[in-house]
C-alpha cells in the first residue's frame, strides 16, 4: 500500500522541527583561525627542527603546508556560511510556517517485501513491493537502521546543483514494513521516516556495481508503477553471454 496524504502535525514531529531551529551556526571565524594558528606553529617547529640541516627545504615545506592549510580552511568555512545563509533564508521559515499551520504532507507506505542494493559512499538503496504492482525506490541517510534518534544535516550536490537539509532518522528496525515519509506540505523540508511495523527480512541483496547506473542514482523517494521483478530486470546490468 503506497498513499500520500495531508495531515495536522504530531507533537514528535513539532519538537523534529523546534530543535532544529536551535542549530548554532557552522562558520566559525574563530575556528578557524585557532586552526590555523596550531598549523602554523607547527611549520615553524619543522623549519626550527629541519632548518639546521636545510634551511630552504625546511622553508619550502612548512609554508607549503601552510599554504595547503589556509586553502582548505577558506574553503570550510565559505562552504559552511553558505550552508548558514540557506538555513536562516530558506529552512527557518519554511519550519516555522509549517509549525504555525500545523500541517504536513506524509507518503504512507506498507510493504510486503524489500530488495538491498549496497551502495555507493554510505548509502543503501531498498527497493520495496507495495502492491497494485507498483515499487518504491529509496536511497538516503534517512533510511537507515540507527539506535538512537538522529537528526542528520546534509549538503549532496548533483548535476551542478547543490542541496542542503536534513533528515531525521528515527530509532527504528530497518526495513520495515509499514513507515511514514513526512515533509513540509510544500515538499522542500523533510522531518523524517518513522516506522511502525516489523522488520523486513530483504529477499535479495545486490552490490551497486551491478546496477545501471543511471537507474541506480536515480532513488530518491519514487513509485515505480511496475512489479518489483520488472524493476530488478531493468536495473540489473546484462551478464556478459559465456562463451562455449
Amino acid at each position: 500500500m503506497y498513499a500520500e496524504i495531508t495531515r495536522p502535525i504530531t507533537e514528535r514531529e513539532r519538537d523534529v522541527l523546534r530543535k532544529r531551529l536551535d542549530r548554532k551556526p557552522q562558520a566559525s571565524l574563530t575556528f578557524s583561525l585557532w586552526y590555523l594558528s596550531i598549523w602554523i606553529c607547527a611549520a615553524a617547529f619543522v623549519i626550527l627542527i629541519w632548518g639546521r640541516a636545510d634551511v630552504l627545504l625546511a622553508t619550502v615545506i612548512g609554508g607549503s603546508v601552510c599554504l595547503c592549510i589556509m586553502a582548505w580552511l577558506a574553503w570550510y568555512y565559505l562552504h559552511n556560511r553558505k550552508c548558514d545563509r540557506y538555513f536562516r533564508m530558506e529552512i527557518v521559515p519554511n519550519i516555522e510556517e509549517t509549525l504555525h499551520i500545523g500541517m504536513v504532507s506524509s507518503k504512507k507506505i506498507s510493504a510486503t517485501s524489500v530488495v538491498v542494493i549496497r551502495g555507493c559512499e554510505d548509502d543503501d538503496a531498498y527497493i520495496f513491493d507495495v502492491g497494485d504492482s507498483k515499487a518504491l525506490l529509496l536511497k538516503g541517510v534517512m533510511y537507515c537502521s540507527c539506535k538512537e534518534d538522529m537528526d542528520v544535516e546534509y549538503v549532496r550536490s548533483s548535476a551542478g546543483k547543490t542541496e542542503y537539509g536534513f533528515r531525521f532518522c528515527s530509532q527504528k528496525v530497518w526495513p520495515n514494513s509499514d513507515f511514514e515519509i513526512v515533509r513540509t506540505i510544500d515538499g522542500k523540508t523533510e522531518i523524517g521516516a518513522f516506522c511502525s511495523g516489523k522488520e523486513l527480512t530483504p529477499i535479495q541483496t545486490i552490490d551497486a556495481q551491478e546496477c545501471v547506473e543511471e537507474i541506480y542514482w536515480s532513488f530518491e523517494d519514487k513509485l515505480v508503477c511496475e512489479p518489483l521483478d520488472a524493476v530488478l530486470k531493468k536495473l540489473m546490468k546484462p551478464r556478459p553471454e559465456k562463451k562455449l
